[in-house]
């Protein structure tokens, strides 16, 4: 089994073209061999730079 980590940075979700050519590319890799897939959608999430604060 293939662990696979998509990120998807696109704010248009699931509609994207980036998103959509992802999903295309991993359809044509599960007929070769089982894969464990875990997305992430980097836009939704609150991400902050480092501050430096040490903490």
């Amino acid at each position: 089994m293939m662990k696979v980590l998509l990120l998807n940075g696109s704010p248009k979700g699931p509609a994207s073209n980036s998103i959509q050519l992802a999903n295309a590319f991993l359809q044509g890799a599960r007929e070769k061999q089982e894969l464990e897939i875990q997305t992430y959608d980097i836009y939704a999430m609150d991400l902050r730079d480092c501050r430096g604060c040490f903490a």
